[in-house]
C-alpha cells in the first residue's frame, strides 16, 4: 500500500514517521510511504533538505550513514574575523541547509550535521586556511558542494576548495597540521619602534608573563 501525507514536524503522525528510527519529517515535507514506511525514490532529495531523523532512499539508508566525506578549506575575512567560532560554525551550519547539501546526521532527540573542524584561527585574526570536514548522507561532485555552499555563506566567509576526505584524510591532517604562518601587519610610523621591540624579544633570554589570577582582589 502506498500513499502520500504531508507532515506537521509539531505533531507527529504515524504516516510520517520513519519506524526504523522513529524521526519525524519536517513542516511542509510531502512523502511517500511505501511497505515499512521506507521513504520513495522519488522525494529523497526533499527530505535530505528538510532535515530531521528519516529513513531515506531506494532499500533503507539511515539519515545517519555517512557515504561520503569532504574537507573543506575555508577563508574569515573582514569583520567577520570578530566572529567567535560557535557564532561561525552556526553560519556554516546555516548556509549547508540553505545549500541543500544532503548532510549526514547525528542520532538521538536532536539531531545536528555531521561537522568537524579541523582548525580555528582566534577571534580578531584573519585567515585563508582554516578546514572543516562534513559528512554526506548522500554522494555529491565536490566542486558543486564549494560552490552551492559559498553562494549562500555571509560576506566574509569564503569557501576556497573541496576535496573528497572519505579516505581519512580529515584524521591525517588533525595530526599533520602543527604550524601556522602569520602575517603581521602595522602603520609605516611605527616600524621603527616595532623592530627594536622584536629584536629585544628575540634576544632576551626569558620572557616572564603575568597573568591575574582570578576572582576578588587581596585587599
Amino acid at each position: 500500500m502506498t500513499g502520500t501525507v504531508e507532515t506537521d514536524s509539531t505533531r507527529p503522525t504515524d504516516p510520517g514517521r520513519a519506524p526504523e528510527t522513529g524521526g519525524v519529517r519536517p513542516e511542509g515535507v510531502v512523502v511517500e510511504v511505501g511497505e515499512g514506511g521506507v521513504v520513495g525514490e522519488g522525494v529523497v532529495e526533499a527530505v535530505v533538505s528538510g532535515g530531521g531523523r528519516d529513513v531515506v532512499g531506494e532499500g533503507v539508508v539511515a539519515r545517519g550513514t555517512t557515504v561520503q566525506r569532504v574537507v573543506v578549506r575555508y577563508a574569515k575575512r573582514g569583520v567577520l574575523k570578530y566572529s567567535s567560532a560557535r557564532d561561525l560554525g552556526r553560519a556554516i551550519e546555516r548556509g549547508l541547509r540553505r545549500a541543500s547539501i544532503p548532510m549526514a546526521y547525528s542520532q538521538g532527540f536532536h539531531p545536528h550535521p555531521r561537522i568537524s573542524f579541523l582548525s580555528a584561527a582566534p577571534t580578531g585574526a584573519s585567515s585563508e586556511a582554516e578546514y572543516l570536514e562534513l559528512r554526506l548522507a548522500h554522494m555529491m561532485d565536490v566542486g558543486a558542494l564549494a560552490a552551492a555552499l559559498d553562494s549562500v555563506l555571509p560576506d566574509g566567509v569564503a569557501i576556497l576548495t573541496a576535496v573528497d576526505g572519505t579516505d581519512g584524510l580529515a584524521a591525517r591532517m588533525s595530526t599533520e597540521l602543527t604550524a601556522s604562518q602569520w602575517l603581521l601587519t602595522w602603520p609605516d610610523a611605527a616600524r621603527p619602534t616595532l623592530i627594536e621591540a622584536i629584536r629585544a624579544f628575540a634576544a632576551a633570554e626569558s620572557v616572564i608573563a603575568h597573568r591575574p589570577a582570578r576572582g576578588p582582589k587581596p585587599p
